[in-house]
C-alpha cells in the first residue's frame, strides 16, 4: 500500500503541475480534462476539475466504476462510500474525511457542483488502491486500479529430480541456505539446514506467494526438544520447492526454531564445495591441484564482520602471499582474492594455502581450511587495476588496466573487463594479449562520473580483479 501510495503521489504532483486551469473554465469546456478507470472512459456529469492546483472528480461515477457503493445523508450533506469491508464517508464543504471512522485531511473540501458531489483525485484513489496518471496527450485523468493480488503458488510435482538439481542439493546439504536455481523451465527453490549432529531437525517449506514484484518464501524450522528421542548421527535436513520459472526475486521469511535464514550475496547458487569449515565454503582451487603463479580463491562465507584472511605457505612453512577478503555476516557473500607465488618458487614445489577467521574474543584462529597445492609451469596472467580513490559527480576520470605474465613462459590470453554503475552492466569489453614472462600490458580508459556507485572487474583464466568506486554527491 505504501508503494501505491508513493505512486500516486508522484502521478498527481504530476498531474497538478501540469493544470493552470479554473474550475469555471473547465466547467465552460467539458471536453477539456477526461477521466478513466481501468482504461474505460467515464462520462460523468461533472468532468474533472481542477482547482487551487488539485484535481477533481464527480465521487459517484469514478467510486462506482472502482466497485464502490454510495449513500447520501441528505441532513447531514454527508456520502458514505463502501467498498468490501472499507468505509468512506464525506460531507461537504468540509476538508475533513472519515476513513474506517479515522479522520483524514482532503487537500481542498468535498463540494457540490450541479448537484453532483465532487471529491479530490488523489483522496479517491489512494484509500481505494489505485493509481492515478496523466496523459498530456489526450488530457486524459487515468485511474488504475489492476494490481495483483497475492497468489499461493502450488508446488509442482516431479517424477524424478534432474542429474544437476541432485548434484546442487548434494553439495549443497552441508550449508545453512536458502537458494534459488533456475533449469529447464523451472525455478528450484532450496533450503537447507546445514550438518546436524542428531535428528529432529526439520525444514519446510510451507508456502510460496507471489507478489506484484516478487517472490514469498515461507520457511518453518524445527529443532529437537530437550527431551525428545532422537537418533545420534549426522543429518543433513533439507526441503525442496519447485515452481514455473519467473524473473521476480525471491525473498525468504523463516518461522519456527529460526528467524532469519541466510541467503547468498554476489552470486545466484552455491557451486560445488571442495574445502569447507562451518563458516567458509571454497569452490576452488581444490585440494592437490597445481595451480599457475597467479591464482584465484574462490567461495563464500559467512563469519564474524564478514571477513576471511588467508596465507600461502612454502614447504618450511614460510609465508609467500597473505591477505584478507571480504564474505558477509548473517548471509553467505561472495570472495574470489587473487594469490600471488613468488617467482623464486620452483616449478613442482608443494604449497599449503590457508583460510581462517580470528575470534573477537582471543584472536584465535577459526573456521581453519587448509589446501595443499603445488605451483605448475606455463604463463600466469595476472589482472590489476589503478582506479582513483576519489571522485566527484559529474568529473570525468581515469583507469588502467594491466595484467602482467607471472609465469615462466610465454603465451597468448583474451582477458575480458566490465563495468557496472549502480548496479546495471555499462560496458563490456575484451582484448588478446600475448606476453613474454614478466612482461606487462597495460590499458587506460576514461570514465565519467555519472552515478554513485562503480564496480571495475578485469579477468583472466588464472584469476578476477574488482575494484569499487564511491562518487562523491
Amino acid at each position: 500500500m505504501r508503494t501505491v501510495r508513493f505512486l500516486l503521489l508522484i502521478g498527481l504532483v504530476l498531474v497538478m503541475g501540469l493544470f493552470s486551469f479554473t474550475a469555471a473554465g473547465a466547467r465552460e469546456n467539458p471536453e477539456a480534462l477526461q477521466i478513466q478507470v481501468d482504461g474505460v472512459t467515464l462520462d460523468p456529469d461533472v468532468p474533472p476539475i481542477i482547482e487551487e492546483g488539485r484535481t477533481l472528480v464527480e465521487m459517484r461515477s469514478v467510486f462506482e466504476a472502482l466497485g464502490a457503493h454510495l449513500d447520501w445523508d441528505e441532513e447531514t450533506r454527508t456520502v458514505t462510500a463502501i467498498k468490501n469491508d472499507l468505509e468512506i464517508s464525506l460531507t461537504i464543504d468540509e476538508t475533513m474525511a472519515l476513513v474506517q471512522d479515522e479522520p483524514h485531511e482532503l487537500e481542498v473540501p468535498a463540494r457540490l457542483v450541479e448537484g453532483r458531489t465532487i471529491v479530490p483525485a488523489r483522496f479517491v484513489a489512494e484509500y481505494l488502491g489505485a493509481l492515478v496518471d496523466w496523459d498530456e496527450a489526450t488530457r486524459t485523468v487515468s485511474i488504475t486500479t489492476t494490481v495483483k493480488e497475492p497468489e499461493i503458488i502450488p508446488k509442482q510435482e516431479i517424477d524424478e529430480l534432474p542429474k544437476t538439481i541432485e548434484n546442487w542439493i548434494e553439495y549443497s546439504k552441508t550449508t545453512w541456505l536458502a537458494q534459488e536455481k533456475s533449469y529447464e523451465g523451472n525455478l528450484y527453490i532450496l533450503v537447507t539446514y546445514g550438518e546436524q549432529r542428531t535428528g529432529g531437525y526439520v525444514v519446510d517449506i510451507k508456502e510460496v506467494v507471489e507478489h506484484e514484484d516478487e517472490i514469498i518464501v515461507t520457511v518453518q524450522f524445527q529443532d529437537p526438544a530437550e527431551d525428545e528421542g532422537v537418533i545420534f548421527a549426522l543429518t543433513y535436513p533439507y526441503d525442496l520447492y519447485v515452481i514455473e520459472d519467473t524473473d521476480k526475486p525471491v525473498k525468504y521469511q523463516a518461522k519456527g526454531a529460526q528467524e532469519y535464514v541466510p541467503i547468498l550475496r554476489d552470486i545466484d547458487w552455491l557451486r560445488p564445495i571442495v574445502a569447507e569449515s562451518e563458516g567458509i565454503k571454497v569452490f576452488e582451487p581444490a585440494p592437490e591441484t597445481a595451480v599457475p603463479a597467479t591464482f584465484t580463491v574462490k567461495g563464500v562465507a559467512n563469519v564474524f564482520e564478514g571477513t576471511v584472511l588467508y596465507r600461502l605457505l612454502d614447504e618450511a612453512g614460510q609465508e609467500l602471499d597473505s591477505g584478507f577478503t571480504s564474505g558477509a555476516m548473517g548471509d553467505w557473500g561472495y570472495f574470489d582474492p587473487a594469490v600471488h607465488i613468488p617467482e623464486q618458487v620452483e616449478t613442482g614445489e608443494k604449497l599449503l594455502l590457508e583460510l581462517y577467521t580470528k575470534s573477537a574474543k582471543d584472536g584465535s584462529i577459526q573456521d581453519l581450511i587448509e589446501i595443499e597445492l603445488e605451483k605448475t609451469a606455463g604463463s600466469a596472467f595476472a589482472p590489476d587495476m589503478e582506479v582513483p580513490e576519489n571522485v566527484e559527480a559529474g568529473e570525468d576520470f581515469d583507469v588502467t588496466y594491466s595484467i602482467k605474465n607471472r609465469g615462466s613462459e610465454a603465451g597468448e590470453q583474451e582477458i575480458e573487463g566490465l563495468i557496472t554503475a549502480d548496479d546495471v552492466l555499462v560496458k563490456e569489453w575484451t582484448e588478446t594479449v600475448n606476453l613474454e614472462p614478466g612482461e606487462t600490458w597495460t590499458h587506460t580508459e576514461t570514465y565519467n562520473a555519472d552515478a554513485e556507485r562503480f564496480q571495475f572487474e578485469l579477468k583472466t583464466d588464472h584469476a578476477t580483479n574488482r575494484e569499487m568506486l564511491f562518487v562523491t554527491i
